[in-house]
């Protein structure tokens, strides 16, 4: 028990460390388990981690299996993250199923108090008018789980709360 007295700090920060480590892991083992998309279920995912000091999070992108052949090499699917300047940012895994550019992008914004706002930007690129289609999101992190829909062929924005820690 004295043991535990008197390394318990250490242990803390060892926690610190270890702990959104073995939860990005897990996600990654996650993405691998996964089921391949098939027709039936009707949707792709493009599934990047990313960790914000420490702070694990994940922002799934769904675009229809028949829009897949939009999003090429040379004109991906597009997730664009706004990070504080403060922040330091790790782009853990960037699992899709479809071709996805997941860009973290520095802001000169600082993040301050227990919480921060991440902006995310998100792009699907399609044939044309006649060719648009439904995409979907889902931001998440341990304050919040954000879900949202918007058109293919125009940017949309939208932001989701994770925890600051220095």
């Amino acid at each position: 028990m004295a043991w535990v007295k008197s390394h318990g700090r250490q242990l803390r920060g060892l926690n610190r460390r270890v702990v959104p480590l073995v939860l990005a892991l897990l996600m990654l083992l996650g993405g691998w388990w996964a089921a391949p998309a098939h027709a039936d279920l009707d949707f792709c995912a493009g599934d990047p981690i990313i960790t914000f000091n420490l702070a694990v999070t994940d922002i799934t992108v769904n675009i229809p299996l028949s829009a897949t052949k939009y999003a090429t090499r040379q004109n991906p699917v597009v997730l664009l993250v706004f990070v504080p300047s403060n922040v330091r940012t790790l782009l853990n895994v960037g699992v899709s199923t479809y071709a996805l550019r997941t860009e973290l992008v520095k802001v000169p914004t600082l993040a301050t108090g227990r919480e921060m706002s991440i902006r995310f930007a998100v792009y699907a690129p399609d044939g044309g008018p006649a060719t648009r289609y439904t995409v979907s999101y889902r931001a998440t992190s341990r304050l919040e789980i954000k879900s949202g829909k918007t058109t293919s062929g125009a940017w949309h924005t939208a932001s989701f709360r994770v925890p600051f820690t220095l």
